[in-house]
């Protein structure tokens, strides 16, 4: 399986909410937060085809362990007009090695699949959380 040599958990919440754009506008005070403990990436409001009616928040995290997921889902919970939420977490990484799309290279990971535009490894500017078009 990809991704063994990280210890981190990765995944998407989705959630649940009255005003989706109020949501993910209420998200983004946390993009820059957290350190190396816990990354939200981003917030992106998105619906099914054709559904309008059916809009959602997607945050995409990264976080140190099971604690800070749990910090993570606190915050979204705290936030007006959530009402539930759904965490889907990453088994296999796509694209391979992450540097490629993840926001946080763990020093494991660097090592594996050296990059020096990656070096020292942690949060870098070039990820998804500073480009949301990743």
């Amino acid at each position: 399986m990809k991704g063994e040599e990280s210890p981190r958990i990765r995944g998407w919440i989705f959630v649940e909410t009255k005003d989706p754009n109020a949501t993910a506008e209420a998200m983004s005070r946390h993009f820059e937060q957290g350190g190396d403990d816990y990354v939200v990436v981003r917030a992106d409001v998105v619906v099914p085809e054709g559904r309008e009616d059916e809009q959602r928040v997607v945050i995409p995290v990264d976080v140190a362990d099971q604690g800070f997921l749990q910090h993570v889902r606190e915050l979204i919970k705290e936030t007006p007009g959530v009402s539930g939420s759904t965490f889907y977490e990453v088994k296999t990484h796509n694209p391979w090695p992450p540097h490629g799309g993840h926001c946080f290279v763990t020093e494991a990971e660097l090592e594996a699949h050296p990059a020096q535009e990656f070096s020292p490894p942690g949060r870098h500017p070039k990820s998804p959380g500073r480009n949301a078009w990743g």
